[in-house]
């Protein structure tokens, strides 16, 4: 969708509510510049009615314009590197990202945490790779959302593959329900969570209705939790992790948006538009510019490319394909525009011959 897109819902979301008036319906006439990205038109999908892009509804049909969720881009060293000596290269790589259109964080590992949390310049957020569910006491070799707040930490990654039993040690794997409670400790502590989902190889070959009967039991007991402003999906197809197969930008598409659609049915619609849905499954910047075309792809989460400089490449690849901006409280369409056209401001997009 790109540029041409509203930029409503919670700034906590990654996304703006955009004030503005409605364009004179049937209006041919525009500021000059209204053709640039600040000025970008839409054609309403409704009546096929051209007006601004950041108008939040169609002026004279009053459909109401698609959501751009801010798009967010996740490093996940694992358990990388094997040297301290090696974090400032990774810090480096992760610093070298530009995060004036998508949010990014890194997950270090629970040795590392500690030495690089307060090393980042350019706004990426640190989250750990798992938490308990019950806060401190005796939890030999867990981590609590108590001493992450008390760190200034503000997100955490529950749910990955690779916690649900992708290891293949002979020990229980994570339950659904057990993520669940994690996830709802971690949002009653403040936390914000980045939920990983994921399905097998034999359940992919099976197609998409079976891909969904696998990932629905994963959703079902954080339905209630989903509040696109503190919680992000990250789907994993576990047949791709590390393996350098790629799901085809078809096949994430389809899943991100039959999540979506799940999603819109059992909890609302305006939640499954507004939620983030990463992509991770051996993500690179080979592959980011095509998947980051997807609609219902909002970002990534990355495994072996996050070690790597190219990291910031896949953050620029995302942010030029989704163009989101932060609008803040701008002057969107200055009066000086309008004067040069002839015309004279009266409202944040309407006008009047001068």
């Amino acid at each position: 969708m790109g540029c041409a897109q509203s930029q409503m819902a919670g700034a906590d979301s990654g996304m703006k509510v955009v004030n503005v008036d409605k364009v004179k319906s049937g209006s041919k006439m525009l500021p000059r510049g209204a053709g640039s990205a600040r000025y970008k038109l839409r054609r309403c999908n409704c009546c096929s009615f051209s007006y601004f892009a950041l108008c939040k509804t169609c002026p004279r049909c009053n459909d109401a314009a698609p959501v751009v969720r801010k798009p967010i881009v996740g490093g996940n060293w694992k358990c990388n590197p094997s040297k301290v000596s090696e974090l400032k290269e990774l810090v480096a790589n992760i610093d070298a990202c530009d995060t004036s259109g998508c949010d990014v964080y890194v997950c270090p590992s629970t040795l590392h945490i500690g030495i690089v949390y307060k090393s980042f310049k350019n706004g990426a957020k640190v989250a750990p790779q798992n938490c308990n569910y019950k806060g401190c006491g005796a939890y030999t070799g867990e981590m609590s959302a108590d001493q992450m707040v008390d760190m200034g930490l503000e997100w955490c990654l529950i749910g990955h593959s690779e916690r649900r039993g992708e290891f293949g040690l002979p020990t229980p794997p994570e339950s659904n329900s057990l993520l669940a409670m994690k996830c709802k400790y971690l949002l009653e502590k403040g936390m914000k969570v980045i939920f990983a989902i994921g399905e097998p190889l034999p359940v992919r070959e099976k197609g998409l209705k079976a891909v969904m009967e696998t990932l629905i039991p994963q959703l079902l007991e954080i339905k209630g939790m989903l509040d696109p402003a503190r919680v992000v999906l990250a789907y994993e197809p576990v047949w791709s992790i590390g393996t350098g197969v790629t799901a085809s930008p078809a096949q994430a598409q389809e899943t991100h948006r039959a999540i979506r659609q799940w999603i819109a049915k059992e909890v609302s619609p305006s939640v499954a538009a507004e939620i983030r849905i990463q992509y991770g499954g051996s993500a690179n910047a080979k592959n980011a510019p095509d998947l980051s075309k997807c609609p219902d792809v909002d970002g990534f989460l990355v495994g072996g490319a996050s070690l790597k400089p190219e990291i910031a490449e896949i953050v620029a690849a995302v942010a030029k394909e989704k163009c989101w901006r932060d609008l803040g409280n701008a002057d969107l369409f200055p009066a000086a525009v309008y004067e040069k056209s002839g015309l004279r401001k009266t409202g944040a997009v309407t006008w009047v011959k001068a």
